[in-house]
């Protein structure tokens, strides 16, 4: 008998330890992120919204459920979620259940309205009227009017805010002679302006004041109608007594060495401010110096156009010997080497930089190309990087790996980061590969017999940079596979932190989200590394953003934000409200 209870007893612990066994996996699955990385909010368009689910999760066919809005939505065979109707407020939760793991993402509604554009033409014997600006990324032919009775009209549907524009009247372009208001447009001369849809008060705010014992509070300066608090890529709890707001930090946070609060906000009408903290072993990092050169939110870049930087070997010393290139259009002898010894004296400490962004280290292009003729007159060697002929070696006039491997060494030894900059849009003509296989280039000449040269708007995925610097032709998956390809080279030889990304509104989205998916599967097999991809654009915030997520890159450059900047430090020392309707439209 007394055997038979031990027998009992021992069989009755093995089921407890089995259940609390089942129990524990079951709860580490629920709290699984399948997230690489903060899950980018979701940005509604107008009236129906695709969202890439693989953007977010490696596989969409493993997606369980998908709740927003009060429904349930489908993935179809490509991983799209077609999202309809409006957001109930500006701010709202989408949950998707994925291999058991319960994940949240931000929903932002959109912000377009229908605008009514107008336009009185010079006389009556005008035939065509364009309108070209930030509207339509300076397009004219994006957007077609039409005559009615004595003006020329077409419906807009925009985000909320200001716009410049020119006109064009039968092909000549010319200011809006009706709109009297207008602002510089940097260039010498002057953009005409106008505001869609209602001027918005200020946006409502919202500031992190304290952390204690573990809590974090915050200070509501206006009035939220609803707050979502995420941890990491999971919405956690939170409370409110009048304006002060707090919440608990997850006790799963002590064991991650990184980890992310965010917090979103809005009133019924608007969006606040975002808040993000950074945590470490699940305390919240208040001081800035405790950030790692790894956190891609603390990055402080500093850009050294290798050939112009320091001449650190004179040895790979190698100017084109051409009488057309003006010594200032010639390579000066500054390399990988210069860039080294600068780190180790101090100098990009001294700074305060955490981030090294260099020019294109690929083999470039021998000989005289191009032409500056305004005023002066010269060709220009490839000292700048960006004219390919292999996209797999370094340019000898700068450097070779062993000097590439030691400033890399160097830099993570001083705390910094390096990105590469890489040129995946265009490749130089003497790249053996265009001579190989011509179809994987667009051509030269447009339909109409027209050269398909530096039309960065009308045919922006297309256009050559020069005729000797042919396009990659990116609609073929081909050719994103072979470039992506070249570029995940460089960070599987190189312990390279990242690229910066040259022309990416000339690369189509295919590229970007296939380069980014290996990226990431790259970093989920090698977690020490952490790969940061900022791109280069030009054009309004929403061209800006399209190219922003968690399946395409961490960031962009601003340039709209710099102009305002410039206007208004540089130029007029009052117009700091328009720099702060940029950067309000910006973030």
């Amino acid at each position: 008998m007394k055997k038979s209870i031990i027998h009992i007893l021992a069989i009755f612990s093995l089921l407890l330890v089995a259940c609390s066994d089942k129990k524990e996996s079951s709860q580490a699955n629920t709290e699984a992120d399948h997230i690489q990385g903060l899950a980018s909010p979701i940005r509604l368009k107008f009236d129906s919204s695709g969202v890439n689910m693989v953007d977010y999760f490696p596989n969409a066919k493993d997606i369980e459920k998908i709740e927003w809005n009060g429904k349930e939505w489908s993935v179809d065979s490509l991983g799209i979620v077609l999202l309809t109707g409006s957001a109930s407020a500006p701010v709202s939760n989408m949950t998707v259940q994925y291999k058991g793991a319960k994940h949240d993402i931000p929903v932002f509604a959109s912000e377009k309205v229908k605008h009514m554009f107008s336009y009185k033409a010079s006389n009556e014997s005008v035939q065509l009227v364009e309108l070209a600006g930030s509207l339509n990324g300076w397009n004219r032919k994006a957007t077609p009017l039409r005559k009615e009775g004595d003006m020329w009209v077409t419906e807009l549907i925009v985000n909320n805010g200001l716009y410049q524009y020119r006109i064009w009247e039968d092909g000549a372009e010319m200011l809006d002679a009706n709109n009297p208001d207008q602002v510089d447009n940097g260039m010498g001369g002057f953009n005409n302006t106008f505001y869609a849809g209602v001027k918005k008060d200020d946006a409502p705010r919202m500031l992190s004041m304290a952390v204690k014992e573990g809590s974090v509070e915050l200070r509501d300066l206006d009035d939220a109608k609803e707050i979502f608090v995420y941890y990491n890529n999971k919405l956690i709890p939170s409370s409110r007594i009048e304006s002060k707001i707090t919440f608990s930090i997850p006790a799963n946070a002590a064991s991650k060495p990184m980890s992310h609060i965010r917090v979103f906000a809005h009133n019924g009408t608007q969006r606040y401010n975002d808040i993000l903290l950074p945590l470490s072993a699940g305390k919240v990092i208040e001081d800035p110096a405790r950030l790692s050169r790894k956190n891609m939110h603390a990055q402080i870049m500093y850009f050294a156009l290798v050939d112009r930087f320091v001449n650190g070997d004179s040895t790979n010393d190698r100017p084109t010997n051409d009488p057309e290139i003006l010594p200032i259009a010639n390579n000066l002898g500054g390399d990988l080497a210069g860039i080294t010894a600068k780190i180790k004296d101090g100098y990009f400490a001294d700074l305060g930089i955490n981030t090294i962004w260099i020019s294109p280290i690929s083999r470039n292009a021998e000989g005289a190309w191009g032409l500056w003729d305004k005023g002066t007159r010269s060709r220009f060697s490839g000292y700048h990087g960006y004219w390919p002929i292999a996209l797999k070696e370094i340019d000898d006039r700068l450097g070779n790996e062993k000097q590439f491997r030691e400033l890399l060494d160097v830099a993570h030894q001083n705390n910094m980061n390096v990105i590469l900059d890489y040129v995946a849009h265009h490749v130089h003509e003497e790249h053996p590969l265009v001579k190989a296989k011509p179809e994987w280039t667009t051509p030269l000449y447009l339909p109409d017999g027209t050269m398909n040269t530096e039309k960065w708007d009308e045919h922006r995925l297309t256009t050559w940079f020069d005729t000797f610097l042919p396009t990659w032709k990116f609609a073929d998956h081909a050719v994103v596979e072979a470039l992506s390809d070249s570029a995940m080279y460089w960070v599987e030889k190189y312990d390279l932190d990242g690229f910066r990304h040259d022309a990416t509104k000339h690369i189509n989205e295919d590229f970007w989200r296939t380069l980014t998916g290996k990226v990431k599967n790259y970093t989920a097999a090698h977690p020490e590394r952490q790969l940061y991809q900022i791109g280069e654009t030009y054009g309004n915030p929403e061209l800006i953003s399209s190219y922003i997520s968690s399946g395409q890159m961490d960031a962009q450059f601003d340039f709209n934000l710099y102009d305002a900047a410039v206007d208004a430090f540089a130029k007029n020392q009052t117009d700091f409200k328009n720099l702060e309707r940029v950067m309000e439209e910006s973030m």
